[in-house]
């Protein structure tokens, strides 16, 4: 049994303007607040080790990021072939709570990386592997969270919309 919003019970529904318009904020920005979080982080990890970037490691660092989101997106499309599934309210906001594991861990790798890459390439590199970790690791704290409330509700959290 799923449960979205034409199921949900009373006690479920928002008792107000401003706790619908929260709670629908929330819903819909939490994974854009934690890739904003790690990209500025991103930057600023490579910033710390090799200065300002020049007008061409800018660019290289904004399209290198954009690069391994448009791979990932392409793969996980198959090939821009198939919608990309979206999971129920309950078990996006449980993964996205979980934010602060895929955003410390893209930040670590952009740290590792703007240490180990000692040119000016980091700026790139360090943008298109944090982007790939914190894919990735929330990739990971979403299957986590499946998990977790289709245990907890013993309702069948896979059920994913298109």
């Amino acid at each position: 049994m799923t449960r979205d919003a034409s199921s949900a019970t009373d006690d479920d529904q928002p008792t107000n303007i401003l706790d619908r318009a929260a709670r629908s904020t929330i819903r819909e920005e939490s994974t854009a607040f934690g890739f904003s979080i790690m990209i500025t982080t991103t930057f600023a990890a490579v910033q710390r080790q090799h200065g300002s970037p020049g007008a061409v490691d800018l660019m290289l660092f904004a399209l290198a990021a954009v690069a391994a989101f448009t791979v990932l997106e392409g793969l996980a499309s198959r090939g821009f072939r198939k919608p990309l599934p979206s999971h129920e309210s309950t078990v996006a906001t449980l993964g996205t709570a979980m934010n602060f594991v895929s955003v410390g861990l893209a930040a670590l790798v952009a740290l590792a990386v703007s240490d180990l890459v000692t040119s000016d390439a980091a700026w790139p590199i360090a943008a298109a592997a944090a982007v790939t970790a914190y894919l990735f690791a929330e990739t990971v704290e979403i299957v986590i969270a499946e998990t977790l409330q289709k245990r907890r509700r013993g309702v069948d959290a896979t059920t994913v919309s298109e």
